[in-house]
């Protein structure tokens, strides 16, 4: 069994200018993704701990922010690792499963539970995904109602942020203006 690192650090920074709204990033090192929050208002930092302001051109957050950028000029997914978390098996699991959903495409909640052995958990995959602390690392936003609309979305914005998320990856231009009105 492998131990983690205690982390020494958690690094958050502000990107007030995405192609889908405001971005906050925080990184935990050692030990990777902690955070990504969208909207203004900055994410709470974990337990007992305090997220330490940092300008984005640190050298500690480049490889996160480099992923962030070929994410957001459509040339890659945002790579799924290192992050600091440690999730349950099945929280490990379903966010396994929506990592695999290509961008731009869509799953529903019940596709999500039935690829990970649990064909009647599709209410458990949405609590598992309200509670994902990194979207965009793990694109919550790809997962759908059953009736194919976009359900509900925990991040500030709310199933609108989600269309556009979505819409981002599928070349569907002009985005509705941020935030919405």
């Amino acid at each position: 069994m492998q131990t983690r690192q205690p982390v020494r650090d958690w690094l958050l920074t502000y990107l007030p200018a995405t192609p889908v709204g405001p971005l906050w990033v925080g990184v935990a090192e050692p030990g990777g993704w902690a955070q990504l929050k969208f909207g203004s208002r900055p994410p709470d930092a974990p337990r007992q701990v305090s997220w330490r302001l940092v300008e984005p051109d640190s050298d500690a957050l480049r490889p996160y922010l480099d992923a962030l950028q070929a994410y957001f000029d459509r040339a890659e997914p945002v790579p799924p690792g290192p992050w600091v978390w440690e999730f349950t098996p099945f929280r490990a699991a379903v966010y396994a499963a929506v990592r695999a959903i290509p961008p731009g495409q869509t799953r529903t909640y019940g596709q999500i539970a039935a690829a990970v052995g649990r064909p009647r958990g599709a209410r458990a995959v949405g609590q598992a995904l309200a509670r994902n602390p990194i979207p965009l690392v793990v694109p919550c936003h790809r997962v759908v109602a059953a009736d194919g609309s976009l359900g509900g979305f925990s991040a500030e914005g709310g199933v609108a942020l989600k269309a556009r998320l979505l819409m981002w990856e599928r070349g569907q231009y002009p985005l509705p203006v941020w935030p919405a009105e």
